[in-house]
């Protein structure tokens, strides 16, 4: 049996406690969170956002001028506008107000063959678009690498309403 020594008694008293204390602290945390965590029920107020966002139009320059593609075949529901930002980034505004539960992009099978992924931000009044190729470098929104007469971006949000 081996002997402790008061220094290494202190020493996992301390451990001990700051373990606790990390315990009591996650407990804390969890349901501070746990506010935010909801069962899914058939009458949930969710909203349901989606637009095409099409890159078949360029500008005087030759720079691509995204757009809202929405005919009788492509609904776009909830967004109001699009944007380029001076960074490059894809800027779509919308209308519908609540937390975010779920949001996708998904380049279509045009863009998806040239290897392009894109990825989004926010969600609520905005959201920011992202893109970028095999080797991981970004592609501005309004680069010619985007354009295309079929190219498109596939936009869904799952919005919870408490109204």
């Amino acid at each position: 049996m081996k002997l402790l020594t008061g220094s290494t008694v202190v020493r996992r008293i301390v451990i001990g406690l700051v373990a606790a204390f990390a315990l009591v602290g996650a407990g804390a945390v969890g349901a501070t969170a746990e506010d935010y965590l909801r069962d899914a029920k058939h009458n949930d107020k969710v909203a349901i956002r989606g637009c095409v966002i099409r890159f078949d139009e360029r500008n005087a320059a030759g720079e691509t001028v995204p757009r809202i593609h929405a005919n009788s075949a492509h609904y776009c529901v909830g967004v109001t506008g699009v944007e380029v930002e001076d960074d490059g980034d894809l800027l779509i505004r919308s209308n519908t107000p609540g937390p975010i539960m779920s949001l996708s992009v998904s380049p279509d099978e045009s863009l998806a063959r040239l290897g392009y992924t894109c990825g989004a931000s926010g969600g609520l009044s905005t959201t920011i678009i992202r893109c970028y190729d095999r080797d991981g470098v970004k592609i501005a929104a309004d680069s010619p690498r985007m354009y295309g007469a079929y190219n498109n971006l596939w936009l869904t949000w799952f919005t919870w309403q408490d109204g």
